[in-house]
């Protein structure tokens, strides 16, 4: 009823302003009068023209348009260009690095390796808790405005024990493949994106300090290392021993070479063998550290130093020997395979 009469108002300052603007006044009969009325009142009743229907429009139509044929929901559009740059991307969180602020809050006790196993499990039931691991970085560190992401393997020789970890200050020497040592607060559980675009649920850690480390200092500390430092020489050609490391997973022998002669020398990495009494061991590649290992070809004047890397043995089962071929390309001379022995007792 009120639109109503704010309907006839409207229509007499209209029939006003249209009559001073005519130069005379608009008589209008009862009749008309009504007339007029009555058709402002049909008009309240009635649907609203095609005008006005275009400007009636649901302002969210996503969730009521249907196929004109079927009736059925029709189906969402393919997202833009823009839309599609702002989605997140492969390994991206979605949340940004937040403040570290709770650290004063935080326990002062670090995790033991049994309960850092279980927040890997539960991160949201260890909020707060302190943390100490080594881990390797799993892909290329993602920076964001206000920091850094780094998605690790707190387990890499398995490729397990997925950690994400934040900082606010972007370490811009860390990259895809690099060792580090991570001191940190457990956040919580955090979501990110796999490689298959599927959601996956890992632990945030917000750290305090990041290091890079070896491999060895990670994941294969010596148990025990016995200095050898000896140096056999065959014809110029000299090879040397400089220690043995024992770790639970491996065992590490450290040599040099060096060519003093002015031919060709030659050393024979893939002959090396270690025997221990009645046992014969070979070597065994690790892949994930990438040991550094002594050049095979040496021109004359060169040194080379590296490691060959072994299965794990039992410093305890007695001593070992070690036997490597080598020679220069002097094939007049007589070479024998350098033999070294071992005491560990």
């Amino acid at each position: 009823m009120n639109r109503f009469f704010l309907w006839l108002s409207a229509s007499a300052l209209l029939l006003g302003v249209l009559s001073g603007c005519g130069g005379t006044k608009a008589a209008t009969s009862p009749s008309a009068s009504g007339a007029a009325n009555a058709a402002a009142d049909t008009s309240e009743e009635t649907a609203p023209t095609t005008e006005s229907a275009k400007t009636a429009e649901p302002e969210n139509t996503a969730e009521t348009d249907t196929s004109p044929e079927s009736g059925e929901p029709a189906e969402a559009a393919e997202p833009s260009e823009s839309a599609q740059a702002e989605m997140p991307k492969i390994n991206e969180p979605a949340t940004s690095p937040s403040e570290p602020n709770d650290s004063e809050s935080a326990s002062p006790s670090v995790l033991s390796d049994k309960e850092f196993d279980r927040m890997i499990a539960n991160p949201d039931d260890f909020k707060k808790q302190r943390v100490e691991f080594f881990s390797q970085v799993a892909y290329d560190p993602l920076e964001h405005d206000r920091g850094m992401f780094i998605q690790v393997y707190a387990d890499p020789d398995n490729y397990g024990k997925h950690v994400l970890i934040s900082m606010r200050t972007p370490m811009k020497e860390i990259k895809k493949g690099d060792f580090i040592r991570v001191k940190g607060i457990v956040k919580g559980s955090t979501e990110m994106v796999s490689t298959t675009g599927a959601p996956m649920v890992f632990p945030e850690i917000k750290t305090q300090s990041v290091e890079v480390v070896d491999y060895i200092t990670g994941f294969s500390p010596s148990l025990r290392t016995v200095e050898v430092g000896e140096t056999q020489d065959q014809h110029g050609l000299k090879v040397t021993l400089e220690k043995v490391e024992f770790a639970e997973k491996e065992t590490r022998l450290y040599l040099s070479v060096e060519n003093s002669t002015d031919r060709e020398g030659l050393f024979y990495t893939h002959t090396a063998k270690i025997a221990q009494g009645s046992t014969q061991f070979e070597q065994a590649t690790n892949f994930r550290a990438d040991y550094p290992e002594p050049q095979n070809q040496l021109l004359p004047g060169i040194r080379s130093e590296g490691i060959l890397a072994f299965g794990p043995i039992d410093p305890e089962d007695g001593d070992l020997r070690l036997i490597v071929g080598g020679s220069t390309n002097d094939y007049s001379l007589d070479f024998k395979p350098f033999d070294f022995k071992v005491s560990v007792q």
